[in-house]
């Protein structure tokens, strides 16, 4: 017979956790028992020094508060007993005066010579002159203006408006340097378009030309004929001349340009 050696199984996670714990527990149990059976010295304590302060004594004279009474000269100190608490007492006061405000003394005849000095120290380049050819004179040919033909035009308003003027009056051109005021004339108007009445519209004092643009106007107003209307009613309504002058001709011709 041979003899063969039996394999043990391996252990498990849980089994290896498990013992693990126990072997924990046995060195904290073990060192608790140890510990009350010690015979071990125990360490002394060490006595420190304690200050007692008396509650009758103030410190405010040592000056235990300040920060500076042993690095700046101090009452407290050994500068105090020095020389700082044994200082003869002075009563001064300085004397308050002011002096008397004088002028800076004002010399006239050096004004300028700085700027004196400066010129003769920096004369001005001379400039050569440049010789310029004047340009012959010549005359623009000048185009004559054409204007448009001046016309006097007529403007109805009102009611009359709107009935259409039959034979529209052909308007003179007055020759006048002065501008004229327009003519305004208001109109009755029956059925057949015949006028019944025409009355001048005006105000103020008129001139001689104006008299004459008035009368021409009460004539074509008066000589209007518009067309009839079915209702057998009246029409009103007035009637702007509007009056454009021109110059009257010149009788001497203006000199000719050479």
């Amino acid at each position: 017979m041979t003899d063969v050696p039996a394999e043990l199984p391996p252990w498990s996670r849980r089994r290896w956790c498990l013992s693990i714990a126990l072997v924990l527990v046995f060195q904290t149990v073990l060192v608790f028992v140890l510990e009350r059976h010690s015979t071990g010295v125990r360490h002394k304590t060490v006595a420190m020094p304690v200050i007692h302060l008396r509650d009758d004594i103030s410190l405010e004279q040592f000056g235990v508060g300040d920060p500076t009474v042993f690095v700046l000269p101090h009452r407290n100190g050994f500068s105090g007993e020095a020389w700082l608490n044994h200082l003869p007492s002075v009563d001064f006061q300085p004397p308050d005066w002011t002096e008397p405000p004088r002028a800076l003394p004002f010399a006239a005849e050096a004004l300028g010579a700085n700027f004196k000095e400066f010129i003769i120290a920096n004369p001005a380049s001379e400039f050569e002159t440049i010789a310029t050819i004047e340009p012959a004179p010549s005359v623009p040919f000048v185009f004559p203006v054409e204007r448009p033909p001046a016309k006097s035009t007529l403007r109805i308003e009102g009611p009359l408006a709107q009935r259409r003027l039959l034979a529209p009056p052909q308007l003179p051109v007055l020759e006048n340097v002065d501008l004229v005021p327009n003519s305004v004339v208001q109109l009755l108007v029956d059925a057949q378009g015949r006028t019944i009445s025409a009355v001048l519209l005006a105000s103020g004092i008129r001139l001689p030309l104006q008299g004459e643009t008035d009368k021409k106007a009460l004539e074509i107003a008066k000589a209007a004929q518009f067309e009839p209307t079915a209702a057998g009613t009246v029409t009103v309504g007035t009637m702007t001349f509007e009056w454009q002058t021109v110059p009257p001709p010149s009788t001497n011709s203006p000199a000719e340009i050479p």
